[in-house]
């Protein structure tokens, strides 16, 4: 399974200039990929140890298509009559219907399904409120938060595979990162650098 764009945990702005430049987004679904090379363990929702697949770096010499997901697909998959259930965190999709028991409806987590409720993710509002809040308007810390949950997600990328992009506040129609993701991703940089440190001083 080949991740389709740069993942920002290492050098933010280096990721969005390559996704600008090198990637050429279709409106086409992503095949099926390589079974992973490797496998690493780390930590469900519930805290328990599994399997989270493959630890593989994405290529930008991958030819593979960024899959562009509607606001209306997505929110058809809720996991109505047993069917599928997605989720968006900062604009990325992924297909959580292994994690039924989490994200099904009326579960701890069901008010992810179908939408992209970043915020929430760190402020635990799982109200309309909650999840349709600016996530711009989070503390740095709970934009923090909100990362280590979209890392998460991408860590159990066998569990939970990714899907594409959802067009809207954090990528354009054509798959471009908006200026929110950008700020979003800024601020997280920023932070690595100096906000720790700060925080040091504070103690």
């Amino acid at each position: 399974y080949a991740m389709p764009i740069p993942r920002f945990h290492r050098n933010y702005t280096l990721n969005v200039l390559l996704l600008l430049t090198i990637i050429l987004v279709k409106r086409s679904s992503i095949g099926a990929g390589a079974i992973p090379e490797s496998l690493n363990t780390c930590e469900n929702e519930f805290g328990s140890v599994e399997d989270c697949g493959s630890t593989n770096e994405y290529s930008p010499d991958s030819d593979e298509d960024v899959r562009i997901v509607t606001k209306e697909e997505l929110l058809s998959k809720k996991g109505d009559n047993n069917g599928p259930i997605w989720l968006s965190i900062l604009g990325e999709v992924y297909d959580v219907t292994a994690g039924r028991e989490f994200y099904g409806e009326k579960k701890g987590y069901g008010a992810f399904a179908g939408i992209d409720a970043s915020p929430a993710f760190s402020t635990g509002k799982f109200d309309k409120k909650g999840c349709d809040a600016e996530v711009l308007s989070l503390s740095d810390d709970d934009i923090m938060g909100v990362d280590h949950w979209r890392k998460f997600y991408e860590e159990h990328n066998v569990k939970y595979p990714f899907l594409g992009v959802l067009s809207g506040t954090y990528y354009s129609e054509d798959g471009y990162p908006t200026e929110t993701l950008m700020e979003v991703f800024d601020r997280i940089e920023e932070y690595e650098k100096h906000g720790k440190k700060r925080k040091r001083d504070r103690d």
